[in-house]
């Protein structure tokens, strides 16, 4: 009974990373042996179900590193909404000999759908990570090491366009439609000193897919755009960043 994975490949330490949600008390955590996926893997999980989240399960986990750690997110489900980030220590788990290393949660954070931690290359200072506060703001967040006792800073709100949540895409030969979930940020990168984002909006009645270019630090927004159709809909978008600034988006 396990859903919401996501996978992901560390350059930092050559290692994959799959994590997954056990919808009762758990985030699952998976990371390679070595850089062939084919090989062994350690195998671990989280109880994030403790504390003040005592009684709510993890919906919808997301994943993001740094040369640091591995970064877990969940909507804690149950009772009051709200949100928990889990920061691991990452040395452990990819030593010769694999452990689960330190775990600090920063629970009872405000709902907001999810907050994206980035999949992060280069050493900034710490490991960004973006929800969506409102219909015009995004909210970044950074983890800062140690790893061993991380602390968690906001960093402020970046101005976006109005959006919305998008409409369900329709389905050809079919009276059901898919649904496209909703305008949380479906994935994150820091590269060269930015951090590139995404989610779903709504695009005159379809699915789109916006993407964003943001200076973390300063928490300004430095370029965005669209993926749009006016017979087609777009979600569920990942997006891969170069250091030069090339990006591509699939979705």
């Amino acid at each position: 009974s396990v859903g919401d994975p996501r996978a992901a490949y560390d350059h930092h330490s050559g290692r994959f990373i799959v994590s997954c949600s056990d919808f009762s008390s758990r985030v699952r955590l998976a990371v390679s042996s070595s850089s062939d996926p084919t090989g062994s893997w350690f195998k671990t999980s989280i109880v994030v179900s403790t504390g003040t989240d005592t009684g709510h399960f993890p919906d919808y986990p997301t994943l993001g590193f740094d040369a640091n750690g591995i970064y877990l997110s969940a909507f804690m489900v149950g009772g009051a909404d709200t949100m928990s980030i889990f920061a691991v220590d990452k040395a452990p788990l990819v030593a010769p000999v694999q452990s689960l290393g330190t775990v600090t949660a920063f629970r009872g954070l405000p709902y907001e759908d999810s907050i994206q931690g980035c999949l992060t290359f280069g050493a900034p200072s710490g490991e960004y990570m973006v929800s969506r506060a409102s219909t015009t703001s995004l909210r970044i967040r950074r983890v800062n090491p140690p790893l061993a006792a991380p602390t968690l800073s906001e960093l402020g709100l970046v101005t976006v366009p109005v959006n919305s949540d998008p409409p369900n895409a329709p389905v050809m030969g079919a009276t059901t439609p898919l649904w496209t979930i909703d305008a949380r940020p479906l994935g994150a990168v820091f590269q060269a000193g930015s951090l590139w984002t995404l989610h779903n909006v709504d695009v005159s009645g379809r699915s789109g897919v916006r993407w964003y270019r943001i200076d973390p630090i300063a928490a300004t927004l430095q370029s965005m755009g669209t993926i749009d159709d006016p017979v087609r809909s777009y979600f569920f978008g990942s997006i891969a960043v170069n250091p030069n600034g090339d990006f591509a988006i699939g979705c």
